[in-house]
């Protein structure tokens, strides 16, 4: 990552309908709340809170990034992860691709 970038912090809070099993970022459907412009190399760091009784995996397209974790510099690179139920996952990478690109919330029925 280009450490002379600022990081440019996004937060989204995971909501939804569990009955209706429809997942939505800031009580906006997917499909209304997947428009965040990112310009090629910001370094973007993402936190996600996720305020249902489910957990809640997501897949970001076009980008790996790195899971924030006691493991510092360390933390893995992922491209899916997991963001469990009340729970918060933060991760960070640098915008290296020029597409429309969006997250893809992956159903559990664990």
């Amino acid at each position: 990552m280009d450490s002379t970038n600022q990081w440019r912090e996004i937060k989204l809070t995971l909501t939804g309908n569990m009955l209706r099993y429809v997942w939505s970022f800031d009580n906006k459907p997917l499909s209304k709340a997947d428009k965040i412009p990112i310009r090629k190399g910001e370094n973007v760091r993402m936190v996600f809170q996720n305020q249902t009784m489910m957990r809640h995996p997501l897949h970001l397209h076009g980008h790996f990034f790195r899971l924030v974790n006691a493991q510092g510099e360390y933390s893995p690179l992922k491209h899916t992860f997991d963001v469990q139920s009340m729970g918060t996952v933060t991760i960070e990478f640098e915008a290296n691709e020029e597409q429309d690109w969006f997250f893809t919330a992956i159903s559990s029925t664990t």
